[in-house]
C-alpha cells in the first residue's frame, strides 16, 4: 500500500495478501513522509503526531496495552468484516510509504479518507492540524488528536473499516467499524466502559480467521455451553498436524476449590470429522480459564490450526491476584500459524465456545470463548423464552442472537433495502439488583446474514422517555423477512404494568405480510432464533424469563 498525492493506491502483487509495502512507515526517529499541501510548521506538527501515534501501537512502545484494548472493544459486527484483534494490530504497525494532504475540509473536520479506484484518499484539515502547535506552544491533546485521525484515516481501507460510516453504534462506547475502535484504542479514550465489565455471560472478541462480510448462506455460527451449574475443566479436540476439525468441552461443577468429579459432562463439539481425538482435563483443582490458538489465512481461506487452553486454580478465581500456579491444556494441532489467546477477565471462568463454521464441511475458521463469573456458576442464568411462532421462510443456515449477560435489547443494526439482507442487537446492560435502570456498558450480539450496502441503526429513542428497551418486534415477512420493526417500552413502566409502547423506526421493505410478536408483559427482548444467509429468512423472538433466580 502506498499513500501517494493525498490518496492511497492499494498495490495488486497477487503474491501479499494483505498489501505491498515499500518502506516502514515507523522507521528511524523520523517519519518517512511525503507532505502534498503542507507547510513547513504543518509538517513539523504531523511528524510530532506520527511519532506520538508510533508511542502508542507500535509493539516495541504501548503495542501490548493497545492490543489488549483491541480484545476488549472488537464486537461481532467489526469481526464481520474480517478483521480479529490481531489483524487490525498488524495492519496498525504495517510498514508503507505515507504521503499526506493538508487542505480546508468543507464541512470543517479533522480528516477525511475518499475511496477511489480501490485507493483512499487522506486528507486532513488545516486548521486542526495549525492548532498543534499555536506560536509555538505545543498542544499535546491536539497533537494526540490527530494522532488518533491519522491511523483512524489509514485503516479505512487497509483493516476493512469501510468506506463511509454505517451508523452501527452511535454514541456507545465502542463504535463497531475498524477504524473507530483502532482510533479509541490508540488515544485511549478513558471514558469508555469495556464490554469485560457486563455482568453475566461475556463473550470475548473472536479468535481465528476474520469472517468474511458476504457470509455464505452454508457458513454457520454454532455454540457449545456448560450447563448452568458447571464450567469447563477440559477440552476434547479432533485435529490433525494442520488442523484443527473439531472442537469439544468437558464440564464440571466447580466447589469451593476443586471440581467435582461426579459431574463431569462432555458437551458435542463444532466443527466436521477428521484427524485423531485428544482429551485432556485440568489439575482437579483447577478450571479453564482462556483459550489459545494459531490459525492460517483470511475469510473464505481461513481455517483454526491449533487450539490450547490454560488452566487456573479455583481458589485463586474466586479471590483474583497474581495467579501463582498456571497449567494448560494442549496445545493440539500445527505449529505455523499466527497465534492468539482470549483470557477471561478476572473472577471468571470459561463456560462455553461458540465458533464460525465455513461451507457444508463446517470447517472450523474461529472460535469465541465465553465466560462468566465464578461465583454466579451453580445459579441458573436468566433464561430466554420463545415469544410465539417464527416467521419468515425455511431458507439459510439456523442460528442464535443473544444479549450478552444480563443486558437487553434497546435496538437493532443491519442492512436492508427491500427485504432485511443482515441484522444483529444492540444490547444495554440491564443490573437486575436496579431492574427498573439500564447500565452504560453495550454490546452487540451475533449479526447474521448477507452482504449488503444500505446499513441501519434502529434505536428504541424517544425523545420525551429517558430510558427505553426493545419489548417485541412488528415484522413483515413471506419467505424471507421483508421489514423488520423493533416495539419498546420504558423498563420501570413495563415491569410495573403498563402497556404503553411506542414504535422505533422500521427498516425493510413492503412486501409480505404483517406479524407482531410481543414478550410477556414485564419481559425483555433478549435474542432472535434466526435463519439467514444472503438475507434474513426467518425470526422468532426470545424474551427473558422473569421466572428464572437472579444472578
Amino acid at each position: 500500500m502506498s499513500l501517494a498525492s493525498g490518496g492511497c493506491e492499494l498495490d495488486t502483487e497477487a503474491d501479499v495478501s494483505l498489501g505491498a509495502y515499500e518502506e516502514p512507515l515507523w522507521s528511524g526517529t523520523q517519519p518517512s513522509i511525503d507532505y502534498d499541501g503542507c507547510s513547513p510548521s504543518q509538517e513539523q506538527n504531523l511528524n510530532g503526531a506520527l511519532l506520538v501515534l508510533r508511542g502508542l501501537i507500535h509493539p516495541s512502545y504501548r503495542g501490548n496495552e493497545y492490543l489488549a484494548c483491541l480484545k476488549d472493544a472488537v464486537t461481532n459486527t467489526a469481526w464481520d468484516r474480517g478483521r480479529t484483534p490481531e489483524q487490525i494490530y498488524r495492519f496498525s504497525n504495517a510498514p508503507g510509504e505515507l504521503e499526506i494532504g493538508c487542505q480546508d475540509l468543507d464541512p470543517p473536520k479533522w480528516g477525511q479518507a475518499n475511496i477511489d479506484d480501490g485507493g483512499q484518499e487522506i486528507e486532513l484539515d488545516n486548521r486542526q492540524v495549525d492548532r498543534i502547535r499555536v506560536n509555538g506552544a505545543l498542544d499535546t491533546w491536539q497533537e494526540l488528536g490527530m494522532a488518533g485521525v491519522i491511523v483512524h484515516e489509514l485503516l479505512h481501507v487497509a483493516a476493512g473499516g469501510g468506506q463511509n460510516h454505517p451508523k452501527t453504534t452511535g454514541t456507545r462506547d465502542y463504535d463497531t467499524t475498524v477504524n473507530r475502535i483502532a482510533q479509541d484504542c490508540a488515544v485511549g479514550r478513558s471514558a469508555r466502559t469495556s464490554r469485560s465489565a457486563i455482568g453475566g455471560k461475556v463473550d470475548l472478541a473472536w479468535v481465528g480467521g476474520g469472517r468474511p462480510f458476504n457470509v455464505s448462506s452454508a457458513d454457520l455460527v454454532s455454540s457449545v455451553s456448560c450447563a448452568d451449574h458447571q464450567a469447563v475443566m477440559g477440552l476434547t479436540v479432533s485435529q490433525d498436524l494442520t488442523t484443527v476439525y473439531s472442537v469439544g468441552i468437558r464440564c464440571a461443577a466447580p466447589t469451593a476449590t476443586a471440581w467435582s468429579a461426579s459431574t463431569i459432562s462432555e458437551r458435542t463439539g463444532l466443527g466436521s470429522q477428521g484427524g485423531t481425538v485428544a482429551r485432556l482435563s485440568c489439575r482437579s483443582d483447577s478450571m479453564a480459564t482462556a483459550l489459545s490458538v494459531r490459525f492460517r489465512g483470511d475469510g473464505a481461506q481461513a481455517r483454526l490450526e491449533q487450539l490450547g487452553g490454560t488452566c487456573v486454580p479455583v481458589s485463586q478465581i474466586r479471590s483474583p491476584a497474581a495467579f501463582s500456579t498456571v497449567t494448560f491444556l494442549g496445545p493440539w494441532g500445527g505449529t505455523t500459524g499466527e497465534a492468539a489467546h482470549r483470557a477471561c477477565p478476572a473472577g471468571r471462568v470459561l463456560v462455553g465456545v461458540r465458533g464460525h463454521l465455513r461451507g457444508t464441511a463446517r470447517q472450523v475458521q474461529a472460535l469465541q470463548p465465553i465466560c462468566r463469573p465464578i461465583a454466579e456458576v451453580g445459579r441458573r442464568e436468566r433464561q430466554a423464552v420463545a415469544a410465539g411462532t417464527a416467521v419468515g421462510g425455511s431458507g439459510g443456515a439456523p442460528s442464535v442472537m443473544r444479549c450478552p449477560g444480563n443486558s437487553i435489547a434497546v435496538g437493532m443494526i443491519g442492512g436492508a433495502g427491500r427485504v432485511v439482507d443482515r441484522l444483529g442487537l444492540v444490547c444495554a446492560d440491564h443490573d437486575i439488583n436496579n431492574p427498573n435502570r439500564l447500565g452504560t456498558a453495550y454490546s452487540i450480539s451475533d449479526v447474521v446474514g448477507g452482504q449488503t450496502e444500505a446499513s441501519f441503526e434502529r434505536w428504541c429513542n424517544h425523545p420525551d422517555l429517558p430510558e427505553t428497551a426493545v419489548v417485541g418486534l412488528e415484522l413483515r415477512a413471506g419467505s424471507v423477512i421483508d421489514r423488520v420493526q423493533p416495539v419498546c417500552a420504558v423498563p420501570s413502566a413495563w415491569r410495573a404494568g403498563s402497556r404503553d409502547t411506542f414504535l422505533g423506526l422500521p427498516a425493510g421493505g413492503d412486501g409480505g405480510g404483517r406479524f407482531v410478536r410481543m414478550c410477556p408483559q414485564g419481559r425483555f427482548v433478549v435474542g432472535l432464533n434466526a435463519r439467514s444467509g444472503a438475507s434474513v429468512d426467518r425470526l422468532q423472538v426470545l424474551c427473558s424469563d422473569q421466572s428464572s433466580p437472579k444472578l
